[in-house]
């Protein structure tokens, strides 16, 4: 076969970025991986020249996009769910509004916090926030009231709410949405009128002068049982575009939607559309070419000159149109196959409202984590959801997933494993497994699913609970029930949490909630594992998360939330005696709820982490907080000690498994999976070790510019001091590689097309290389991975 000549042609381009280049250089570079949404998007909004996207997730994060790429630049974290986020018109700050009603306020260019407001009229939710076009003031709205805010000083200003007699004269009722008119000065309210009992009246507008603190007009649009559920103004402010929500005639649980225009003027219906499905989000154009709706399963997008629909996209919330009114983002789950499974990741895509072609994809390919710990002599981690991954801590690399299947080859996912790592426990809807890790022997042990099941430290025994309510001690050995511990089958209201074998194999320890008529409470059931005799119980009325055991067997740790009359709720992890009815400890400390518990091998030291994304390391037996490790932009799933208790490791709903260094008190390394199958270990230094196809999906951030690391790939690839630093041996300090870095070129392949055939046998690959702030250097051409010779190809430099 003839060898093919590859000519590469450059058109080199050069630029003056002076303003910046100065910024930019102000921050250190950062290797990082984009992790992208782990839960539902809640809000989307670009900036006014179209460089930033701006997500809000019910993760407790927002997130800073390339407008034009799509690249993740940095994430904002939170600790709660944030519903709403707006950025002000020059683009220098972001709002954010979260479930405890607080709006915090950062600089989109750093990712800076510089100040919040906390509503204390309820606390509750921020369901939407919008800047004043002037920048100088912002929105809130929560479920019924507005807040009117000084963006500038950062403080609340007034309330509008029915039951504020200085604000609310003419207002009638409860205010669902609100936007800004192009003065500043005026709102557009959307108003339920409601009845004494707080049944639906019918709907109405209202024009609110926030200087004179009055209704300049009032329209009222419906009478009956209707709701508001969203107002948008058309950019020449003749029309309001609303929402609207009524019963469903045939279901009365369900609604049916309508969508109206009003005449700005004089509030008379223009047009009326119904709809099965209510909308929660409207909006206009920029330029008012289009109005877009959106619920939960369906956007529509419509032309605004004779109101015909152009786009049907059968996906869901939030939405947003680009600045040049052409394209509209909506969130999209993207499904992908990873070892015969269907993943869906949390996303945003934008279209082209003409073609309905997509353009940009907001969102990574992060596989989902649930738990993780030390195996085989601390010498591997072990991790997984669906499949068990085994982390090789000695080479720093990923060896190959275990994934097992029934009978009808359906996967069974791993849900416990041994200490000793003899056995593992598998399962499906259709029965569970006890897999055997030295023959690879796989047998079943019960018909239907199994809950939280737990070993003896000598992996012989095994507790669980049933999807009937049954708790059961089994013979992992002979693969038998060797005791049946209780039988809560008719108490339908009752739901068991956790199950847990004491680590001297005598107490078998589980927590149920019970929900009555009026209230709810928690349960710890201790049994004595020999003769199956209850020898202590606990009723709690503090809402309980976690569970663990003390490795002498001595104690319970739970991670409890208990409501106050006044102030936020108190999350502390609590210590209390197995056999006797007392609490031994509490250690107070995180914001919100304590999702995951562990004790050092010794019992000396514990670790807590919870949804407010914070680990926290605590003295046993004093309750001292010794330090708090931060990093993960996610709740904390799952925590585990070194046998050494010098390291742990943590997991998290941001898709990352972290190893810590306890006494230094900092991250070791990431190991981060991915539905195409690659995988990355990386430091926080940028250092990183991956597969193949791994590098990829690394990122080198500088200020808030977002480039590939293909231009420093040699100078942060490096498996020996990834496996250096993971079997803890002393790496030399170096000074911080990442410093003295400036942003690479943008080099583009211009031709050929992808996915192009070739008959002749010189081929011409066009190049563009544009100066991004830190020169052009060497350039280098690369086949299927290979980089290609001066022997194989020719250069030619076509400009300067």
């Amino acid at each position: 076969m003839k060898k093919r000549k590859i000519w590469l042609v450059v058109t080199l381009f050069t630029f003056v970025f002076t303003g910046v280049v100065a910024e930019v250089s102000a921050q250190t570079p950062e290797v990082f991986v984009p992790l992208g949404h782990a839960d539902s998007i809640t809000s989307a909004v670009f900036s006014t020249d179209g460089a930033y996207l701006i997500s809000s997730s019910k993760d407790r994060t927002v997130k800073i996009w390339e407008g034009p790429t799509g690249r993740e630049v940095r994430t904002l974290s939170h600790d709660a769910e944030v519903n709403a986020i707006h950025i002000s018109p020059d683009g220098k700050t972001i709002i954010s509004g979260d479930d405890k009603g607080k709006i915090h306020f950062w600089e989109t260019l750093t990712g800076k916090y510089v100040g919040k407001i906390a509503l204390k009229e309820g606390g509750n939710k921020i369901y939407s926030l919008s800047y004043s076009p002037d920048g100088k003031n912002a929105l809130a709205t929560d479920y019924f009231r507005l807040f009117y805010l000084d963006a500038i000083a950062k403080k609340l200003i007034f309330v509008l709410d029915r039951s504020d007699e200085r604000f609310t004269k003419g207002l009638g009722a409860q205010i669902k949405a609100a936007a800004f008119m192009k003065d500043s000065r005026r709102l557009v309210l959307g108003i339920n009128y409601i009845d004494d009992h707080y049944k639906n009246q019918g709907i109405g507008i209202e024009i609110y002068d926030v200087k004179k603190k009055k209704g300049l007009k009032i329209y009222k649009i419906l009478s009956g049982d209707f709701e508001i559920n969203n107002v948008a103004v058309s950019p020449d402010e003749t029309h309001f575009l609303v929402s609207v929500m009524t019963p469903d005639p045939g279901d009365k649980y369900e609604k049916r939607g309508k969508l109206l225009v009003i005449d700005a003027r004089n509030g008379a219906l223009m047009r009326e559309f119904s709809y099965p499905k209510p909308f929660y989000q409207v909006l206009y154009s920029p330029n008012g070419s289009y109005a877009a709706a959106a619920n939960f399963h369906e956007v529509i997008i419509y032309e605004t000159n004779q109101w015909q629909e152009v786009q049907n996209i059968k996906t869901g919330l939030p939405i947003a149109f680009s600045p040049d009114g052409k394209s509209l983002i909506y969130g999209n789950s993207n499904a992908w196959t990873y070892y015969e499974r269907w993943v869906f990741k949390e996303g945003l895509d934008l279209i082209d409202i003409k073609t309905g072609n997509k353009i940009t994809r907001y969102g990574t390919s992060v596989d989902g984590i649930s738990s993780a710990y030390f195996a085989a002599g601390d010498r591997e981690i072990h991790s997984g959801h669906l499949l068990l991954l085994n982390w090789d801590r000695e080479k720093g690399t990923l060896n190959k997933p275990l994934m097992l299947k029934d009978a009808e080859n359906r996967i069974i996912a791993p849900y416990a494993a041994s200490r000793n790592g003899k056995h593992l426990i598998f399962g499906n809807d259709y029965g569970m497994y006890i897999y055997d890790t030295g023959s690879h022997r796989l047998k079943k042990m019960w018909e239907k699913p199994l809950f939280r099941p737990d070993f003896t430290p000598d992996g012989k025994v095994l507790l669980f609970s049933t999807y009937d309510r049954r708790i059961i001690l089994w013979d992992v050995e002979n693969n038998r029930q060797i005791r049946q511990l209780a039988d809560w089958g008719p108490r339908e209201k009752l739901f068991i949490q956790f199950n847990k074998i004491s680590p001297d194999g005598r107490y078998a320890v589980v927590l149920f909630d019970e929900h009555e008529k009026e209230s709810s409470h928690y349960v710890i059931v201790i049994w004595e594992v020999e003769s199956g005799r209850e020898v202590n119980r606990y009723v709690l009325h503090n809402g309980v998360f976690s569970l663990i055991i003390s490795p002498d067997s001595r104690h319970i740790l739970t991670g409890e939330v208990t409501h106050r009359a006044l102030g936020d709720p108190e999350c502390a992890a609590v210590l209390r005696s197995i056999t006797e009815n007392r609490v031994i400890r509490k250690f107070p400390g995180h914001k919100d709820m304590i999702r995951a518990l562990a004790f050092s091998r010794n019992g000396n030291f514990i670790i807590t982490g919870g949804w407010d994304q914070q680990i926290i390391l605590w003295e046993t037996k004093t309750g001292k907080k010794i330090k708090t490790f931060s990093g993960h932009a996610g709740i904390v799933a799952s925590l585990d000690f070194s046998s050494d208790g010098k390291y742990f490791v943590s997991t998290s709903s941001d898709g990352t498994v972290r190893l810590w260094d306890v006494s230094a008190g900092r991250e070791v390394a990431q190991f981060i999976t991915f539905v195409d199958g690659e995988w990355i270990v990386i430091t926080p230094e940028g250092y990183f070790n991956s597969s193949p196809g791994g590098a990829k999906h690394i990122s080198l951030r500088i200020g808030n510019r977002v480039f590939p690391i293909d231009n420093l790939y040699e100078k942060f690839f490096s498996p020996v001091y990834i496996a250096s630093v993971l079997q803890g041996k002393k790496v030399e300090a170096i000074d911080d590689i990442r410093r003295g870095i400036k942003p690479p070129p943008d080099i583009r392949i211009i031709s050929p097309l992808p996915n192009t055939r070739f008959k002749a046998d010189t081929i011409t690959i066009k190049v563009a290389a544009k100066d991004m702030g830190g020169g052009i250097d060497e350039i280098r051409l690369y086949h299927n991975g290979k980089a290609l010779g001066d022997d194989q190809r020719g250069l030619k430099l076509v400009g300067v």
